[in-house]
């Protein structure tokens, strides 16, 4: 029961992100959207300095410490990541080294269609460090990447779902505020997003992002959450959602 709500949670906020991607698309050249739309370097907080395990540089020119400010393939290049310097090839079938490649080639040239691409085969690698890789390459496009993202929520690996969800975050971080209809489909991306959530850390990190958003907007997908969570017994989910609920009324704090 628990894993078919997390399928229709899932399918929901899939959903409501290729719609978001589309409407986007129809506005902004393909691969322009992450690189106009990360106030700050707001983009991949934390996503972007992932350095999996069993993925290392070439060794020459990387700086671990940078963040996605800028997204352009100048910067990527900047990490010294190529090819198969990410994996140990040693240890990838033909197709996934072939894949890999791929990736980075399109990575390399700002090609958010080529990543998706391999991406999307990619992400069903048997391999914990090529999906790992997978996904902090998707981070790069954020909202643009959002369905691709989305699906890697649910990786059986708890790395690769920790780095799909931060970057997950971080595109729907970017989605603007400054409408009514804004903040109402950035509410709805969150709510759909909690919805699917069990882990507490992870559920009051999203929540924090209903922060820019009008308090009307908010409550009730928060009535909403709590009421579905009760009747999933997700006691420690309640009582989460009850505290950000109290606090949005003015009724508490943290």
């Amino acid at each position: 029961m628990k894993r078919n709500v997390i399928i229709i949670g899932l399918s929901l906020i899939i959903g409501l992100a290729a719609t978001w991607v589309a409407l986007r698309n129809r506005q902004e050249p393909s691969g322009t959207a992450a690189t106009e739309n990360a106030p700050g370097g707001k983009m991949n907080r934390r996503s972007a300095l992932v350095r999996p395990r069993g993925l290392t540089g070439n060794g020459t020119g990387g700086d671990s410490t940078q963040t996605a400010a800028g997204t352009s393939a100048v910067n990527r290049t900047a990490r010294s990541w190529t090819g198969l310097d990410l994996v140990d090839a040693d240890n990838l079938s033909d197709t996934d080294k072939q894949l890999v490649i791929a990736l980075q080639n399109a990575l390399d040239d700002d090609n958010l269609q080529g990543v998706t691409a391999a991406a999307r085969k990619l992400m069903r690698s048997t391999s914990v460090p090529v999906r790992l890789r997978t996904a902090t390459a998707l981070s790069w496009f954020g909202t643009s990447a959002l369905p691709e993202l989305i699906e890697m929520l649910n990786d059986p690996d708890e790395e690769v779902a920790d780095t799909a969800f931060t970057a997950t975050l971080d595109a729907i971080a970017e989605m603007p505020e400054e409408t009514e209809d804004e903040q109402r489909e950035k509410a709805e991306m969150l709510a759909a997003l909690i919805a699917t959530l069990s882990n507490v850390d992870s559920i009051e990190e999203a929540l924090m992002h209903f922060a820019g958003i009008e308090d009307e907007l908010v409550i009730p997908h928060l009535e909403k959450l709590i009421a579905r969570a009760q009747a999933q017994g997700d006691l420690a989910k309640v009582a989460a959602l009850t505290d950000h609920l109290k606090f949005t009324k003015g009724e508490g704090v943290f």
